[in-house]
């Protein structure tokens, strides 16, 4: 029978790093991966829609653990945002000209938010949080908001929307990447080097309950079988994925039920003819067709470039409610084709594969990986009383961009070593 210091149980290697750095830390870890267990979902639903801005609050390990599970790549213009003016592009030398001599009312951005844009990244994400974009209009305000909200787990409106820890540092450098199925290879085999025992090929049967409101171990069976023993578990999957992958686990973990989101990206693939317009489309773009309608459905596109020259992926975002709606989905398809056909003229689009959801089933796929929930989902997000199992999911993120991760794991990491000295020091007595 073994005996962990801290369980991990992540999907798609979301938390291996979390791992990595608390068996650097000196504690015996063991990570299990649940991703074969998720659904059948292709690599670029994987990655999803959001990119990866530098910043030098990341430690250098998290960014080399992304960069060997595959390499991002820099998209020299920076960040792109392209309202119907045209592009943004925050890399450019144009920026500060376009957003300090404002030739248009949507480029008329507040000065407290142009000044901060500028600053080092921990200033930035701490002169957020006194933001005073309450005191301006949207009009000044509306490319704070995008940053603010892209890729936080609340839906809010800009009336109610809450300020994010994290907002994204759009003046930064951004890079993108294409995953592979090699890439959770990668993953695995990163983790191995770190000296940490892994498995993705592990089923979890059942939690072995202890007194005092505990955990203390699973019951596995696979490539690892028997009795696991650990003091602590780091849970990394939402409660629709647990109860996906395990009603019984779900039970124990989620007493309250899954948590089902309000909005999901869902991916869209269109082939669009090479010309001199569409071969300036970056390789990750934001679009917002009109800044003063809600920024749901075609009304605001992620435009990704893939390996292939004439191949895009277009993330949307859709209710819940209608994510396996095939008549829905072939309605939007319809609705992206004719806004990419108005930005370029003469340019032929034609839908490639339908998102996943047009082709399977919920059953087949599982939950969404890249969602919002209402403001309701604060009234959930205590789950059961047991002790020693903490979250991480994007269940528990406030969003799904990298530093929010990242700065999860380190409070994680904080409350774990408290936690292990702690009773290390009760041992000892």
């Amino acid at each position: 029978m073994s005996q962990f210091d801290v369980a991990i149980v992540g999907g798609f290697y979301n938390l291996s790093w979390l791992a990595s750095e608390l068996s650097r830390q000196g504690w015996n870890v063991l990570y299990l991966d649940l991703y074969e267990s998720l659904g059948r979902w292709p690599t670029e639903d994987v990655e999803g829609p959001f990119g990866f801005f530098s910043s030098e609050t990341l430690n250098p390990y998290f960014v080399e653990k992304l960069n060997f599970e595959e390499t991002y790549v820099s998209q020299d213009r920076g960040f792109v945002v392209w309202p119907q003016r045209g592009p943004l592009e925050f890399k450019s030398p144009l920026i500060h000209h376009q957003l300090l001599a404002p030739s248009h009312p949507e480029l008329k951005i507040n000065a407290d938010f142009k000044e901060r844009l500028t600053q080092a990244t921990e200033a930035y994400y701490r002169q957020g949080l006194t933001s005073s974009f309450k005191n301006h209009s949207f009009e000044a305000n509306w490319l704070e908001y995008l940053a603010h909200t892209l890729t936080q787990t609340e839906y809010s409106s800009y009336q109610d929307f809450k300020v994010s820890k994290w907002p994204l540092p759009l003046m930064n450098s951004f890079f993108v990447r294409s995953l592979s199925r090699r890439s959770l290879e990668h993953s695995h085999e990163w983790l191995k080097n770190q000296n940490i025992q892994g498995s993705h090929r592990t089923q979890i049967l059942d939690f072995v309950l202890t007194e005092g409101k505990k955990l203390g171990g699973f019951e596995l069976k696979g490539e690892l079988s028997g009795i696991i023993k650990f003091q602590h578990l780091i849970w990394g999957l939402s409660s629709q994925e647990t109860f996906f992958v395990s009603e019984k686990l779900g039970n124990t973990l989620f007493p309250q039920g899954g948590i089902d989101p309000e909005w999901v990206w869902s991916r869209y693939s269109f082939s669009i003819s090479q010309n001199r317009e569409t071969e300036q489309i970056p390789l990750h773009s934001v679009w917002i067709n009109d800044l003063y309608a809600p920024w749901t459905h075609e009304n605001l596109l992620i435009v990704q470039r893939t390996t292939r020259d004439e191949l895009y992926d277009v993330w949307i975002k859709i209710p819940s409610t209608q994510r396996f709606n095939k008549d829905y989905l072939d309605y939007y398809a319809l609705k992206i084709s004719e806004i990419v056909k108005k930005k370029f003229e003469n340019t032929q689009v034609v839908l490639a594969p339908c998102p996943q959801e047009y082709e399977y089933t919920y059953q087949q796929l599982g939950p969404s990986r890249f969602v919002q929930y209402s403001k309701e989902i604060s009234k959930f997000r205590k789950w059961n009383d047991l002790k020693n199992v903490y979250f991480s999911s994007y269940e528990t993120l406030e969003s799904l961009n990298r530093e929010s991760q990242y700065q999860d794991c380190l409070q994680l990491i904080e409350n774990i070593n408290k936690k292990l000295k702690s009773e290390k020091m009760k041992e000892l007595e």
